[in-house]
Protein backbone atom coordinates (compact mmCIF):
# COMPACT_ATOMS: atom_id res chain seq x y z
CA UNK A 1 0.00 0.00 0.00
CA UNK A 2 1.41 3.34 -1.07
CA UNK A 3 0.24 6.66 0.36
CA UNK A 4 -0.23 8.02 -3.18
CA UNK A 5 -3.18 5.68 -3.51
CA UNK A 6 -4.99 7.19 -0.53
CA UNK A 7 -8.34 8.73 -1.42
CA UNK A 8 -9.69 11.54 0.75
CA UNK A 9 -13.46 11.85 0.43
CA UNK A 10 -16.67 12.57 2.30
CA UNK A 11 -18.16 9.70 4.26
CA UNK A 12 -21.34 8.74 2.45
CA UNK A 13 -22.55 5.34 3.62
CA UNK A 14 -23.41 3.59 6.86
CA UNK A 15 -20.35 1.38 6.28
CA UNK A 16 -18.13 4.48 6.20
CA UNK A 17 -19.46 5.61 9.58
CA UNK A 18 -19.15 2.09 11.05
CA UNK A 19 -15.49 2.08 9.97
CA UNK A 20 -14.96 5.46 11.67
CA UNK A 21 -16.53 4.18 14.89
CA UNK A 22 -14.35 1.05 14.71
CA UNK A 23 -11.24 3.27 14.55
CA UNK A 24 -12.47 5.24 17.59
CA UNK A 25 -13.07 2.01 19.51
CA UNK A 26 -9.63 0.67 18.56
CA UNK A 27 -8.04 3.94 19.72
CA UNK A 28 -10.22 3.87 22.86
CA UNK A 29 -11.56 7.35 22.14
CA UNK A 30 -15.06 8.82 21.87
CA UNK A 31 -16.77 5.39 21.81
CA UNK A 32 -20.33 6.61 21.38
CA UNK A 33 -19.74 10.04 19.83
CA UNK A 34 -22.13 10.84 17.03
CA UNK A 35 -20.34 12.02 13.89
CA UNK A 36 -21.78 14.96 11.96
CA UNK A 37 -21.30 16.52 8.53
CA UNK A 38 -18.76 16.88 7.17
CA UNK A 39 -16.95 13.67 7.93
CA UNK A 40 -13.94 13.16 5.66
CA UNK A 41 -12.30 9.74 5.41
CA UNK A 42 -8.88 8.54 4.25
CA UNK A 43 -9.36 5.37 2.24
CA UNK A 44 -6.71 3.10 0.75
CA UNK A 45 -7.50 -0.05 -1.19
CA UNK A 46 -11.10 0.07 -0.02
CA UNK A 47 -10.20 0.32 3.69
CA UNK A 48 -10.80 3.44 5.79
CA UNK A 49 -7.61 4.28 7.69
CA UNK A 50 -8.64 7.55 9.30
CA UNK A 51 -11.22 10.31 9.42
CA UNK A 52 -11.96 13.85 10.52
CA UNK A 53 -15.50 14.68 11.53
CA UNK A 54 -17.59 17.38 13.14
CA UNK A 55 -18.76 17.42 16.75
CA UNK A 56 -22.08 18.82 17.88
CA UNK A 57 -21.85 22.31 19.34
CA UNK A 58 -24.55 24.92 19.99
CA UNK A 59 -22.55 28.00 18.97
CA UNK A 60 -20.05 26.96 16.29
CA UNK A 61 -19.05 24.34 13.77
CA UNK A 62 -16.66 22.29 15.93
CA UNK A 63 -14.16 20.11 14.06
CA UNK A 64 -13.22 16.77 15.58
CA UNK A 65 -12.63 14.05 16.28
CA UNK A 66 -9.68 13.30 14.03
CA UNK A 67 -8.63 9.67 14.33
CA UNK A 68 -6.35 7.34 12.39
CA UNK A 69 -5.63 3.64 12.61
CA UNK A 70 -1.89 4.25 12.11
CA UNK A 71 0.47 6.99 13.28
CA UNK A 72 0.77 8.99 10.07
CA UNK A 73 1.30 12.77 10.32
CA UNK A 74 0.91 13.21 6.55
CA UNK A 75 -2.52 11.53 6.65
CA UNK A 76 -3.54 13.81 9.53
CA UNK A 77 -2.49 16.87 7.51
CA UNK A 78 -4.32 15.63 4.39
CA UNK A 79 -7.49 14.90 6.39
CA UNK A 80 -7.47 18.47 7.74
CA UNK A 81 -6.95 19.83 4.21
CA UNK A 82 -9.81 17.70 2.84
CA UNK A 83 -12.05 18.79 5.73
CA UNK A 84 -11.38 22.45 4.98
CA UNK A 85 -11.97 21.85 1.26
CA UNK A 86 -15.39 20.34 2.05
CA UNK A 87 -16.23 23.39 4.17
CA UNK A 88 -15.17 25.82 1.44
CA UNK A 89 -17.27 23.99 -1.18
CA UNK A 90 -20.25 24.40 1.17
CA UNK A 91 -19.52 28.13 1.56
CA UNK A 92 -18.32 27.81 5.16
CA UNK A 93 -15.28 30.00 5.89
CA UNK A 94 -14.86 29.54 9.66
CA UNK A 95 -14.77 26.63 12.06
CA UNK A 96 -13.63 25.86 15.59
CA UNK A 97 -11.54 23.08 17.10
CA UNK A 98 -10.46 22.15 20.62
CA UNK A 99 -7.04 21.30 22.00
CA UNK A 100 -6.40 19.96 25.48
CA UNK A 101 -4.36 22.38 27.55
CA UNK A 102 -2.05 19.50 28.51
CA UNK A 103 -0.91 19.40 24.85
CA UNK A 104 1.48 22.33 25.24
CA UNK A 105 3.30 21.79 21.94
CA UNK A 106 0.05 21.85 19.94
CA UNK A 107 -1.17 24.93 21.79
CA UNK A 108 2.05 26.80 21.00
CA UNK A 109 1.95 25.83 17.33
CA UNK A 110 -1.71 26.68 16.82
CA UNK A 111 -1.43 29.96 18.73
CA UNK A 112 1.27 31.12 16.32
CA UNK A 113 -0.80 30.54 13.17
CA UNK A 114 -2.35 33.38 11.21
CA UNK A 115 -6.15 33.36 11.02
CA UNK A 116 -6.43 31.15 14.14
CA UNK A 117 -7.58 32.68 17.44
CA UNK A 118 -8.50 31.22 20.82
CA UNK A 119 -12.18 32.09 21.30
CA UNK A 120 -13.25 30.02 24.32
CA UNK A 121 -12.17 27.31 26.69
CA UNK A 122 -11.75 26.28 30.27
CA UNK A 123 -8.97 24.88 32.45
CA UNK A 124 -8.95 21.62 30.47
CA UNK A 125 -9.12 22.76 26.85
CA UNK A 126 -8.82 25.73 24.53
CA UNK A 127 -11.22 26.30 21.64
CA UNK A 128 -9.79 28.01 18.59
CA UNK A 129 -11.53 29.53 15.60
CA UNK A 130 -9.87 29.14 12.21
CA UNK A 131 -10.80 31.57 9.44
CA UNK A 132 -10.28 30.19 5.95
CA UNK A 133 -9.01 32.27 3.03
CA UNK A 134 -11.84 34.10 1.32
CA UNK A 135 -13.85 34.79 4.46
CA UNK A 136 -16.01 37.80 3.52
CA UNK A 137 -15.55 39.66 6.82
CA UNK A 138 -11.75 39.44 6.66
CA UNK A 139 -11.75 40.41 2.98
CA UNK A 140 -13.81 43.56 3.73
CA UNK A 141 -11.57 44.57 6.62
CA UNK A 142 -8.41 44.09 4.55
CA UNK A 143 -9.74 46.14 1.63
Amino acid sequence: MKPVSTLYRLASTAADYRACHAIMRANQNFHDLQLHWPTVVAERNGKILGFMSTNKCDWCLLAGPLETSTHNPIMVMRLAEAYEAALRVAGITRYCFAIKRSQKRWLEQVSSLDMTTEVAGDKNEAIFEKILPGDPLVTRIAA
